[in-house]
């Protein structure tokens, strides 16, 4: 592989324009062809961002040679399907999140990257937030000792997709999307805590899902989805997580990420470290954008620290180890995919 990552990107929508901006500050990234079906939007982003190639199927972009990874940036329902097409061809991918709308998708991805030896990512922007990094030195370093119990507390006020006001619907419709809040908003940071933590493998698991909230007259039949899920997850390690994530909820604030362990816990946004020192109980907070400025400064690989883009470009070139968000993603479409089966029999599903 040369010194630039040569990329294909299907879908150019609102999530494609982002990921093309992403590649437009990574000097070692080189976006050159695009697909997507509405053909006239393709050729007014491509000449937005200087891509020299246009099509409005993705498999002729497949096709291309010297396209070493294809950034998939498509509605849930196409994430596993394009994938392993692009997969099949040859190519690497990067996917957006969630990886796909249940655990069979998510697993023929996987699979066809392991078949093919090809990498596979999926887009988690939390792990590369410096509060995130800052969070995974203290756990690797043993500042929180036996790590036993943790809480994914977080809501939106009345940030429902389609339903009040932004986004399309795809994101309400259960055919389309694969669910609601868990696979939209809670991904980012079960994905995130599974990869503090190293990925342990969830040995049962308890859900609950709700959709109580007034809709706007006009899109009440849109909706299909939930619009807040808990969960109670054990794991193989004799961790307990608990979930709350809510599109929507009559509350001002939400409780964060929390990680409790028998010499220390943290809170994850803002990090802050609560221990005893010196037998004394102490709270300690943190400057982790001060930290990240310094270890930029005399570490020329740190940039691939900088978005899940940067990473993923400087893996693919060998200038790092890879995060596998792959696996991490698949982990939590197990996790999610319970939740939901849980809550629809309404009891315990075991899954080991």
């Amino acid at each position: 592989m040369s010194d630039t990552l040569k990329i294909g990107i299907v879908g150019c929508g609102m999530i494609g324009k982002s990921h093309l901006r992403a590649y437009s500050n990574i000097e070692e990234a080189e976006v050159i062809a695009i697909a997507d079906v509405d053909e006239k939007e393709a050729n007014k982003v491509a000449e937005e961002f200087g891509v020299s190639k246009v099509f409005a199927d993705y498999k002729e972009l497949l096709a291309i040679n010297e396209i070493e990874n294809v950034d998939v940036c498509l509605p849930n329902f196409l994430h596993s399907p394009v994938s392993v097409d692009a997969l099949n061809a040859g190519k690497h991918v990067f996917c957006e999140k969630p990886m796909a709308r249940n655990y069979e998708e998510a697993s023929a991805m996987l699979e066809a990257a392991k078949a093919n030896d090809r990498d596979l990512g999926v887009q988690v922007n939390t792990i590369f937030q410096p509060n995130a990094r800052g969070a995974k030195r203290i756990i690797n370093e043993g500042g929180l000792g036996h790590i036993y119990f943790a809480k994914l507390s977080n809501y939106r006020r009345k940030g429902r997709p389609w339903v009040d006001g932004y986004g399309t619907p795809h994101f309400v419709s259960n055919e389309k999307a694969g669910g609601g809040t868990l696979i939209d908003t809670g991904v980012y940071h079960f994905n995130r805590f599974l990869w503090l933590i190293d990925n342990p493998k969830p040995v049962t698991v308890s859900g609950a899902t709700f959709q109580e909230m007034d809709v706007y007259e006009g899109r009440k039949d849109d909706i299909d989805v939930e619009e807040m899920a808990v969960g109670l997850i054990r794991f193989d390690t004799g961790l307990v997580l608990f979930v709350e994530d809510a599109w929507s909820a009559h509350m001002n604030e939400s409780g964060g990420d929390v990680i409790l362990g028998s010499k220390g816990g943290l809170k994850v946004d803002p990090l802050s470290f609560h221990s005893d020192m010196f037998g004394i109980e102490s709270n300690t907070t943190f400057d982790t954008r001060l930290a990240e400025y310094h270890q930029n400064q005399y570490d020329e690989n740190r940039a691939g620290y900088a978005s899940p883009h940067h990473h993923w470009v400087y893996s693919l070139l060998g200038k790092l180890p890879k995060i596998p968000t792959g696996e991490i993603a698949l982990n939590t479409v197990r996790i999610s995919d319970a939740i939901y089966e849980s809550a629809a029999r309404g009891e315990e599903v075991k899954l080991a």
